[in-house]
């Protein structure tokens, strides 16, 4: 599975403290050889290597829901102060890893993330594309003609964040419904805050970011996204006000990978940097400042793991959800910036 590896490096931070988390639930991978173990069968694992184990451990395993994340390949165990704590199943584990070396475990808390969100002229029809300086200095009408005199697919991002107003003109037409393995017919989206379809913009973080990533161009309306033809966008709402519980985004993980989405984009972080949370198929986005020199802003990502740098401050968004216009800088809005260089790529076939 292509994100594999960024969640196997991601959940590890789980079980780092101080840290705030979100509620008592235990989220976990165990794999053997390179194939996911279900924590239900370690007390039988043990049993055949005549170690008895934790009896209370074993008995609330084999009676306790366990979900199971498929394509993630993570598990959530309902532990609480009343029944068995995060911290007595992670020490069970790991003393299991011991008697079963084969056994590789992550075991960790179901952490909250935060949306990051430092500060509150190209040939298009958008009327307040004008404003959207960064699109000029990154060349983007250039690009835009040159595109246009190849064959391209369209590309399904999926944005991780709060959720999209599908009804503002310039995301209505990047909607699309899809049905997952199981068959479930989903359209636009998920929250997967309150287990619903109904999403939520809350702060419109969600909507600025997926704004930048593919606002439909030429539309007379609104701004213009990096990418603005060919993309269909996917939102998956793991985010409330401004908590991002990572179990949210193990979920959404998995959605994105049941469907085949081609790009994620993740605009908020944990209490590492986010940096370290990459892998082969991740990248890390450094923000510049509006200077003329393209240097770093002060809050950006930097250092040896950062892939790729865009621009981070004062970024024209739009219309915020209290009908005024919104000037927003953070890495929030560099990352949606390669997120549509990305998709326009993959688009031509790369």
């Amino acid at each position: 599975m292509p994100f594999t590896r960024f969640l196997s490096a991601l959940l590890p931070i789980c079980y780092a403290a101080p840290i705030e988390v979100y509620d008592d639930r235990t989220i976990l991978s165990i794999f053997s050889g390179g194939s996911p173990v279900g924590v239900v069968n370690i007390p039988a694992l043990l049993a055949v290597t005549g170690v008895l184990g934790n009896i209370g451990i074993a008995t609330f395993l084999s009676t306790t829901p366990v979900k199971t994340i498929k394509f993630a390949q993570c598990q959530a165990v309902p532990t609480s102060t009343d029944s068995v704590s995060n911290a007595a199943l992670c020490e069970y584990l790991y003393e299991a890893q011991k008697h079963l070396p084969h056994l590789v475990v992550t075991c960790g808390r179901n952490v909250m993330g935060e949306l990051t969100q430092p500060t509150d002229m190209p040939d298009n029809d958008d009327p307040d594309a004008h404003r959207q300086t960064y699109l000029d200095r990154m060349n983007l009408t250039s690009v835009w003609q040159t595109i246009n005199e190849y064959p391209r697919k369209n590309v399904t991002v999926a944005v991780l964040d709060q959720g999209v107003n599908f009804t503002d003109p310039d995301m209505a037409p990047l909607k699309i419904a899809f049905i997952t393995g199981d068959g479930t017919a989903i359209n636009g989206g998920w929250n997967f805050v309150d287990d619903s379809a109904i999403l939520t913009a809350m702060e419109y973080h969600g909507q600025f970011v997926s704004r930048i990533i593919a606002a439909r161009g030429n539309n007379s309306f609104g701004v213009i996204g990096v990418a603005p033809s060919h993309i269909h966008l996917v939102s998956l709402q793991v985010c409330g006000l401004p908590r991002c519980p990572i179990i949210n985004v193990i979920e959404a993980f998995d959605m994105a990978m049941d469907i085949g989405v081609d790009v994620i984009s993740i605009s908020f972080s944990y209490s590492e940097y986010p940096c370290w949370y990459g892998g082969p198929n991740a990248m890390c986005v450094a923000a510049l400042s509006d200077s003329p020199n393209y240097q770093l802003a002060g809050f950006s990502n930097y250092g040896h793991r950062v892939d790729i740098a865009a621009f981070g401050e004062y970024i024209y968004v739009g219309i915020d959800e209290h009908g005024d216009p919104a000037l927003v800088s953070g890495t929030s809005y560099s990352t949606p910036m390669v997120s549509g260089a990305v998709a326009i790529l993959l688009s031509l076939g790369g």
